[in-house]
């Protein structure tokens, strides 16, 4: 096709479009009603939100929900790592570096840690004491360490985390296989503590 054949097909197109709309426009005629209406059934959706809500038993869904909670508090308050008993006093020590590949940056881009070889507690030092122990040891353990003083972070390898919690009169913690093998934990009781840039761990014999 030619361009003149182009030119004469769009504008016959452009004509033809304006023939067919001019009338529709300038007409507005009311066409009627066609067909049977029929009146809107559903029920508005605000009210029967409304309505729904009224139908609960508050009381019912709060036990409820406290007795789901309680369920599965109680499935993961348990722990069981079978990490054995310390039979001797032992004191060795652990470098917590580890080698980063790529540096790492905050949110601002900021580098936290270059790569190479970092030491966490050239950034974050221990403030508090570790005791990574069973729940049958927890009672005897908090005396002998009070008689040196302090209060230690604790780490539960065995036994229910709600009842170790109660003896001790504070939070106890789950132990997990990741935390144990970065600290180096061999035998239980064990007391982590820092010295330098390095952590001391020493099982601990209870008497």
């Amino acid at each position: 096709m030619d361009s003149r054949a182009w030119v004469s097909l769009v504008l016959a197109s452009v004509f033809l479009v304006q023939s067919f709309s001019v009338p529709s426009r300038a007409s507005g005629k009311d066409l009627g009603v066609h067909g049977r209406l029929y009146e809107i059934k559903e029920e508005d959706m605000l009210s029967y939100v409304r309505r729904k809500a009224g139908e609960i038993d508050m009381r019912a869904l709060r036990e409820s929900m406290e007795r789901k909670l309680e369920e599965s508090y109680a499935r993961h308050s348990f722990v069981s790592l079978d990490i054995p008993s310390a039979t001797e006093e032992r004191v060795r020590y652990v470098d917590p570096s580890v080698n980063v590949r790529n540096p790492l940056h905050d949110h601002t881009g900021k580098i936290i840690f270059p790569a190479g070889t970092v030491n966490p507690l050239d950034h974050v030092p221990l403030s508090k004491s570790i005791m990574v122990l069973r729940e049958d040891q927890v009672k005897m353990a908090l005396e002998e360490i009070g008689k040196k003083g302090g209060k230690p972070i604790l780490l539960l390898t065995n036994g229910d985390i709600r009842r170790a919690s109660l003896l001790a009169g504070q939070t106890v913690y789950k132990a997990t296989p990741f935390m144990l093998r970065r600290l180096q934990i061999e035998k239980v009781p064990s007391l982590v503590t820092q010295e330098g840039r390095k952590l001391r761990v020493e099982q601990v014999i209870l008497k």
